[in-house]
């Protein structure tokens, strides 16, 4: 199964590395930056239905622990579309 970004995930991942590289420094940054890409690029498409139904119809919700992490997406034929990613204390719109 592919994986595609939407401009918004992008914009999340990149504001995560950021701040984690503010807060935390670039290592542990690149530390964080590996767990996503192996959570995102092979555990969820090899399971793309192991999150929750989401608010939004046709999406799907996962929190990415141990990271603060939640992913919003959506499960298609032979494609999962990241469409955002939340720190879990971060208020959505």
């Amino acid at each position: 199964m592919n994986v595609r970004y939407s401009h918004t995930a992008l914009q999340g991942l990149t504001l995560i590395g950021e701040r984690t590289t503010a807060l935390r420094g670039k290592r542990t940054a690149k530390e964080v930056g590996k767990k996503l890409r192996i959570i995102l690029e092979k555990d969820l498409p090899a399971f793309p239905f192991r999150g929750r139904e989401g608010r939004v119809a046709g999406t799907r919700e996962l929190l990415l622990t141990p990271l603060p992490y939640l992913v919003v997406y959506r499960v298609g034929s032979d494609t999962v579309e990241i469409l955002a990613i939340f720190h879990q204390a971060q208020g959505r719109s």
